[in-house]
């Protein structure tokens, strides 16, 4: 019984160490793609839904493209950025989509085209 065990619990630590690989190299496509679209991310400071999104990309963050929506942030005005975060995607001057607060990878995925 304690072999099994045993075995059992090296088979279930593989495993989650391979989807953990799998999926950070996932969110590092998806941030790139995201990216290479022209996705961006308004924030702020302080806002909570912008740090849980972050984390949800883990190190991949790093590919995305934000905007910092401060004070007196022009670009967030003038895109009439009322929450945190916001997904943009702007082609030409003109607003193409937006999603509004934290998204779910598999939504932004899918609605950009990069899933």
């Amino acid at each position: 019984m304690k072999k099994y065990i045993g075995t059992l619990a090296i088979v279930l630590l593989a495993f989650t160490y391979s989807m953990e690989s799998h999926s950070k190299t996932d969110t590092t496509q998806l941030a790139k793609c995201l990216t290479k679209k022209g996705w961006v991310m308004y924030e702020a400071d302080g806002c909570k839904a912008c740090a849980k999104q972050r984390r949800s990309f883990g190190a991949a963050f790093s590919h995305i493209k934000t905007v910092e929506c401060g004070d007196a942030s022009n670009k967030c005005n003038a895109h009439d950025i009322n929450y945190t975060p916001t997904w943009l995607l702007i082609q030409k001057g003109v607003e193409i989509n937006r999603l509004v607060g934290n998204q779910s990878l598999d939504k932004l995925a899918n609605v950009s085209g990069c899933g």
